[in-house]
């Protein structure tokens, strides 16, 4: 995906709507929308330079279906010049290779002790779960009414030593850890 194409996406993301056809969208349409966002917010996070000659890892910790559209989204893809590659985690084995790490739902009642293993590590964590920034992850993308929406929590960038573009600062909804 190019950079205007993910820029575009991006915005999208913010605030505009993605009109899904019929009452309910399709899951497997959900999750490529799903992955398709996860994709372009890599392409908008300053990665630490220290490991830039090593590969962009993007994590999906539990089970959920994201993790095949990441992977037919990123073969041979790079971001900012790292190769991507796609890696599905089902426990903490592992996970300090991991650069990006998506959530999955089911494993929102473990995300105290989740986000306690990867403290301290730079690294960007998602999730597409109402109230997740206010638990302590870094970025959320919430399905709202056939879009998605970003939220994020920017003490928790920070204390990731991560930092996003200002154009996704500019869109995103901002939430503090309660």
């Amino acid at each position: 995906m190019g950079r205007t194409a993910g820029l575009l996406l991006v915005l999208a993301l913010a605030g505009s709507a993605f009109p899904v056809r019929g009452a309910e969208p399709v899951p497997a349409a959900e999750d490529r929308l799903l992955a398709s966002a996860l994709t372009a917010l890599a392409d908008y996070v300053d990665w630490p330079p220290e490991r830039k000659a090593e590969p962009l890892v993007i994590g999906v910790y539990g089970t959920c279906p994201v993790a095949g559209e990441l992977q037919k989204l990123n073969r041979g893809r790079a971001v900012q010049g790292r190769a991507v590659q796609v890696v599905a985690y089902r426990n903490f084995f592992g996970l300090d290779q991991c650069d990006f790490l998506f959530i999955c739902s089911d494993e929102m009642e473990n995300l105290p002790e989740l986000l306690k293993q990867v403290r301290g590590r730079r690294m960007l964590t998602v999730a597409s779960v109402t109230g997740a920034c206010e638990a302590g992850v870094m970025v959320g993308l919430i399905p709202d009414h056939g879009k998605h929406v970003i939220e994020i929590n920017p003490g928790a960038i920070r204390k990731g030593g991560l930092a996003l573009n200002a154009r996704v600062l500019h869109y995103a909804r901002k939430k503090e850890t309660s």
